[in-house]
């Protein structure tokens, strides 16, 4: 199962929209398979910004992390972040670890 939305509170009711630079600190899963077994997308605030990613193919080698950028990300209240596996019924694979997340007010 594992994480497959957060909801941060980054501003309060009423306020104004802002954009937020958004980086996503992912890190494989112990006992993951082999590249492609485990795709997912990555959704900001609804909208999916990441496409088929697979932390089998660490860009970098062996236990580095994956990180991603998003920038221009409008929120006015609540960031939601959301993992959703790119198929629709996936194989039972562990869950991508989602270990940090630093937003940055543009």
């Amino acid at each position: 199962e594992g994480l497959q939305q957060v909801t941060i509170p980054l501003q309060e009711e009423g306020a104004a929209a802002a954009n937020y630079k958004i980086t996503l600190h992912f890190a494989k899963p112990p006992g993951s398979s082999a590249a492609g077994n485990r795709k997912f997308d990555v959704k900001l605030q609804g909208e999916t910004v990441l496409k088929d990613v697979d932390l089998a193919q660490p860009a970098e080698g062996k236990r580095v992390p994956l990180v991603k950028t998003i920038p221009g990300i409008a929120v006015t209240d609540n960031l939601v972040v959301e993992l959703v596996p790119a198929e629709e019924n996936p194989a039972p694979q562990p869950q991508p670890i989602l270990s940090g997340i630093p937003i940055e007010r543009e």
